[in-house]
């Protein structure tokens, strides 16, 4: 068994070959002068259970073109089996036709990785909407790999539940703070948000509490508007003090504005300087079942 990684997922993918016994060797990736992406896989894989770690955050078009080449050339190389461990999993926002005659991105993606003959996909807290579970558009078996746990330890070792609620900044994020809440025994309330536009939110809320510090926990930050209006929001419900806990943070540019109003930490699903919450051991896990011929029934149940 062995671990290839891209750089931009290096730290994660290290931690996880530790995790698992496996073998760790990072893929060289080089551009010709029209940009064109050179791809090399430095070791002999023939044989070998082969686990390509790759997240498809920051710049996705060039990393989804990286993961397509990786496990088309391992499965060159005679792998005996092709495993795609995605941190963050582009492209889930558009997950049906909003108009006539659109890419359903969701759908068109799965369809790509699974013509690179990749054998199964492990991807951390995927954003689905419409779509509920990934094996909707996956035909290879397919696992949604949760950090509930991760975040609900980190709580507790850093907070109080005396003294902070989390807050969800819609109806979207109740099923993980609902679950989060189970693990950590902090209580949590739900806000409603109304989406106009990339950079456009309202949030909603009424509900006044006792408490008055509040941990806002969201999957997705991009631009930080969400978290932003959040804490406004708040403010005026008489909330104190804040903190911000996001799984997938999507750009470092939006650490500058959100910090005038609150401390945050992100999961390691996309590496940058605010990755405080290492989500390793989950994809270890679910891993070595998957190896060991678990059901996929079993491999959700550790979730």
């Amino acid at each position: 068994m062995i671990v290839l990684s891209f750089p931009s997922s290096r730290l994660l993918a290290r931690k996880i070959a530790k995790r698992i016994g496996a073998k760790f060797s990072e893929i060289e990736v080089k551009y010709f002068p029209d940009m064109e992406a050179y791809v090399r896989i430095k070791e002999n894989l023939e044989g070998k259970d082969v686990i390509i770690v790759q997240t498809l955050a920051q710049d996705p078009n060039e990393k989804i073109i990286q993961l397509l080449f990786s496990s088309l050339t391992a499965k060159n190389l005679k792998a005996r089996k092709v495993i795609a461990l995605i941190p963050y999993l582009a492209y889930m926002r558009q997950d049906k036709m909003f108009k006539k005659y659109e890419c359903v991105s969701a759908k068109a993606l799965a369809k790509l990785i699974e013509a690179s003959g990749i054998d199964a996909i492990f991807v951390l807290n995927p954003h689905l909407h419409r779509i509920k579970n990934l094996d909707e558009i996956f035909s290879i078996p397919s696992f949604n790999v949760s950090c509930e746990k991760e975040i609900a330890d980190y709580l507790k070792k850093n907070f109080s539940k005396d003294e902070w609620i989390l807050v969800g900044p819609d109806i979207e994020s109740k099923p993980i703070l609902k679950r989060i809440s189970e693990i950590s025994g902090f209580d949590f309330i739900v806000l409603r948000k109304k989406r106009f536009g990339p950079r456009k939110v309202k949030v909603f809320g009424e509900r006044k509490m006792k408490k008055k510090n509040a941990i806002i926990i969201d999957d997705i930050a991009s631009t930080g508007v969400t978290l932003i209006k959040t804490i406004k929001l708040l403010k005026k419900l008489g909330f104190k003090k804040f903190y911000c806990i996001v799984i997938h943070l999507l750009s470092e540019d939006l650490l500058k504005e959100i910090k005038k109003y609150s401390q945050i930490v992100s999961t390691n699903s996309v590496q940058n300087k605010t990755s405080k919450i290492d989500v390793s051991k989950s994809f270890a896990d679910a891993i070595k079942l998957y190896l060991t011929q678990k059901s996929i029934r079993e491999i959700d149940e550790l979730f």
